[in-house]
């Protein structure tokens, strides 16, 4: 589930669509290292074949 309305903090909106969808995490790391982005370390999601960064703290997990 997403907690809050943006990607990462400075980012774009989140789309009302992708609220408490579930999605599988891609990528932690880019280029060797953790992707952070507004000041917050982020993971990607292929969301309908788009690759999107988001904060870790706007994800649940559901499954390990």
């Amino acid at each position: 589930m997403l907690a809050e309305l943006l990607y990462y903090p400075g980012g774009v909106k989140i789309p009302g669509w992708l609220k408490g969808q579930i999605k599988t995490v891609d990528q932690v790391l880019a280029g060797g290292r953790a992707e952070v982005r507004g000041g917050e370390r982020c993971v990607l999601l292929d969301i309908r074949g788009i690759n999107s960064w988001i904060s870790i703290k706007n994800l649940e997990v559901v499954n390990k």
